[in-house]
């Protein structure tokens, strides 16, 4: 008797066909995973003392770096964060919007060769008007990119280890960060300023010519959510601008009909704050209260930033995977992580400046070692707490949120707070109190999630046919799809 073939099969064979012949969900995890590594490099690069340098001081008339050569202010310097995000917060609900129509790899594609040319100009910039100018167009195109690799990954990623896929592409943020440390820090000194944003735009380029030329894969959790006669060549449906800004309007206040994603959202958009400003002016902060030479500030700020950074976030996606990595039980993590990251960060900043440098180190990483655990989780609830076809508006109004409220005001408001106070510990502790109101958001999401909140895809996935896609009512048992 023939052996009777599941449909699933045939489900699956008709994906691969359709899928080009480069595409594994692997690889697909792979690329993206190397374009955010480089958009963040470049983030933690800006904020290294190789790049960023410092003022102009009466011992240093001319300073280092971008400060010095703009003779920039605290608050002047914390602007260049900000605007980055200006122009991605302008973009983002455009190119959410555009995936019904485009396809979102072609979309990623050209957002990615928007971001090189305003790294380009970053290089070529002769005054702190232009080189703001630069950064936001900088921000404007990386907004393709953060919209639509989240929802390319929970379409291809393994049901069981969904999760951990997340906390791996999120994890390349902080790690990338991290390494711009390293790498501002030790080819600032050698090749500029200049010389550093002109390596960043080479390195981009491949990314940007396989992304555009490139066979594309479609976004499948989009195919049946498109309006009749969208697609990828297809026309946008006339109606102008007003049209499609209404349009975006009504799927953003969709998306915030659903208490467990605000909640989530607005947990994640104190964590973002608190690490932003963290980020920025951290190997600063170090320098000034211990004295210590920049390049050496750089390396070991950029060395615990990646450690804690790839440890944590895989370590918190795995308990919650191993949890089960329901709604609530996500959230739960990532409260319970943001509260102990608190408490350990605080101990290290108002005790920074009767304790040496290694000890510091030590207490700072265990704390910034749990911060880190709520990446996975907290990024994997954005995905599920919303129903599949605003999953690109969701990522987009999360993003929009965790900048707008989070890191764009909080580096110029911390550099301000810095100047007022002159005591970069006082300055650190008070910021550090963000983590604790994001503990409470996550744990408040935690008490309103539920059976009916949770929106994870069912139908079996054709990239994993061994196994249906999962979805996990809230506290019980799993339940296979039918």
């Amino acid at each position: 008797m023939a052996e009777e073939v599941p449909l699933i099969s045939t489900e699956a064979t008709q994906a691969r066909i359709l899928h080009p012949a480069w595409f594994t969900p692997p690889r697909l995890l792979a690329l993206f995973c190397g374009i955010s590594l480089l958009v963040y490099i470049d983030r933690g690069a800006l904020s290294s003392n190789g790049v960023n340098g410092s003022p102009r001081t009466q011992e240093n008339p001319r300073g280092e770096g971008i400060q010095g050569d703009f003779a920039l202010t605290y608050f002047e310097d914390g602007l260049l964060p900000a605007v980055f995000m200006v122009g991605l917060l302008v973009a983002s609900a455009a190119f959410a919007e555009a995936t019904k129509y485009h396809n979102a790899m072609r979309l990623i594609g050209v957002g990615l060769a928007v971001w090189t040319a305003g790294v380009a100009a970053c290089a070529a910039a002769t005054g702190f008007p232009l080189l703001l100018a630069a950064r936001s167009v900088m921000g404007a195109g990386e907004a393709s990119f953060l919209a639509l690799a989240a929802p390319f990954i929970d379409d291809v990623a393994p049901p069981r280890t969904k999760t951990l896929w997340f906390a791996t592409f999120y994890m390349t943020n902080t790690t990338g960060y991290a390494l711009g440390y390293i790498v501002g820090g030790l080819l600032g000194p050698a090749v500029g300023w200049r010389g550093v944003f002109v390596a960043e735009a080479l390195l981009m380029l491949p990314f940007v010519a396989f992304t555009l030329l490139a066979k594309p894969v479609e976004l499948r959790s989009l195919k049946n959510t498109k309006p009749p006669g969208s697609g990828q060549g297809s026309r946008r449906p006339t109606g102008g601008a007003m049209r499609t800004l209404a349009e975006a309007a009504a799927h953003f206040l969709q998306v915030c009909k659903h208490r467990v994603f605000v909640m989530n959202a607005l947990g994640q958009t104190l964590w973002t704050a608190t690490v932003g400003a963290l980020a920025y002016w951290g190997p600063k902060a170090a320098r000034e209260l211990f004295g210590l030479g920049p390049e050496w500030v750089d390396l070991l700020f950029g060395g615990l930033t990646a450690v804690t950074s790839i440890a944590g976030t895989l370590a918190g996606a795995a308990l919650s995977d191993y949890l089960g990595s329901s709604l609530r039980r996500s959230m739960v993590v990532s409260g319970a992580v943001t509260g102990i990251a608190f408490l350990s960060l605080e101990v290290s900043f108002l005790s920074s400046v009767s304790i040496s440098f290694p000890v510091f180190m030590v207490v700072f990483g265990f704390g910034m070692l749990f911060l880190f655990g709520a990446s996975g989780p907290s990024n994997a609830v954005n995905m599920w707490s919303v129903p599949v076809g605003l999953r690109p508006q969701a990522v987009s109004f999360s993003t929009i949120m965790s900048h707008l409220l989070g890191d764009v005001p909080s580096p110029p408001v911390l550099g301000w707070l810095e100047g007022r106070l002159g005591r970069w510990d006082a300055s650190m502790a008070l910021c550090n109190l963000l983590i604790m109101g994001s503990s409470a958001f996550y744990f408040a999401g935690s008490a309103l999630a539920g059976p009916t909140a949770d929106h994870r895809v069912t139908e079996p996935n054709p990239e994993h046919p061994e196994e249906a896609q999962e979805h996990m009512h809230d506290d019980g048992p799993r339940i296979s799809a039918s």
